[in-house]
């Protein structure tokens, strides 16, 4: 493992902020990825390059950035990400940590809102995150994972975000972008960081357990874009990812929250299944494992909280 440190050789102050980017062959979005932590009004940071054995001009892209704040390290060996953004974390100085991948990108005032939250509310809180918008890669070609997207370019997923306690709701969605998140790195540690046995739900199952012990709350504005293009693995690993996901809720097995998370995640499977065109399957689905109820009162609540929105617009 090798770091780049500043040209006197000594390493700069301890950052409020470490800003963690786990690469592996990601020079196509790179540049504007690591452009856009350079443009944040709040200066305060660092970024922690984990470079996973990568083979192309990641590395050549990462290290033409001249500046002390900027961490280069290559991994030893390579493996698998859940892994990866452990070892990151793990060289990470800032008092709070933030995951940026390298195909996504922050509007300028991402950090700087959240430490103003950070800095009103106290020292209960253990994550801040806020609202996503999708970013559609230009040239691409259509695919049913882009179509589901495409709604969420001009407007964010949720109408708002949950804060405070918000265990009980986020065991029944996860509902936080990863791109989003901040998260106090000593409840990274205290809760044994990612579990790298998962492949997909391993944000999921971070968040819910720093959600279990300490206070969530939101930027109730879009603060960064997620990109979509070929080589997203969300659309690859969604049948691996919903597994994850019961795994993750589990855990928390016999709690009454836990068990009706369960419910929540079958019947929101039985949904996608009817939106794929496997219709029966797809009734079948919910009528045994998930739950009718939950189908009208979700979107009853969402019509409710869209009007809510648009009349305050």
């Amino acid at each position: 493992m090798s770091e780049q440190v500043s040209a006197t050789g000594a390493a700069p102050e301890p950052p409020r902020i470490s800003v963690i980017m786990n690469c592996y062959n990601s020079a196509r979005f790179l540049r504007a990825a690591i452009d856009s932590v350079f443009a944040q009004t709040y200066a305060d940071w660092e970024i922690v390059f984990w470079d996973n054995q990568s083979t192309d001009d990641s590395a050549a892209i990462f290290k033409s950035y001249v500046d002390p704040r900027c961490r280069y390290f290559l991994a030893p060996v390579h493996t698998a990400l859940g892994q990866a953004r452990n070892l990151a974390v793990a060289q990470a100085r800032g008092e709070w940590c933030a995951f940026l991948d390298c195909d996504d990108l922050w509007l300028a005032e991402k950090l700087s809102r959240q430490v103003a939250i950070i800095d009103a509310d106290g020292s209960s809180l253990g994550l801040v995150y806020g609202h996503m918008r999708i970013l559609l890669d230009e040239g691409e070609k259509d695919s049913p994972w882009r179509q589901s997207m495409q709604k969420f370019v001009e407007r964010a997923r949720f109408p708002r975000m949950p804060e405070g306690d918000i265990f009980n709701e986020l065991l029944k969605s996860d509902f936080i972008p990863m791109p989003s998140a901040m998260f106090l790195r000593s409840a990274f540690i205290a809760v044994n960081g990612i579990d790298p046995s998962f492949r997909s739900a391993e944000d999921f199952d971070l968040f819910v357990k720093i959600a279990r012990t300490h206070r969530v709350r939101a930027v109730q504005d879009v603060i960064c874009l997620y990109r979509v293009h070929d080589g997203n693995l969300t659309p690859l690993l969604s049948d691996v990812g919903f597994q994850e996901e019961l795994t993750v809720v589990s855990r928390y097995l016999p709690q009454p929250a836990a068990r009706k998370a369960l419910r929540y995640h079958h019947t929101y499977q039985a949904v996608r299944m009817i939106k794929s065109h496997k219709r029966f399957l797809g009734l079948c689905y919910l009528l045994r494992h998930g739950d009718v109820r939950v189908v009208f009162s979700e979107f009853i609540k969402r019509r409710l909280m869209t009007a809510r929105v648009g009349a305050g617009s």
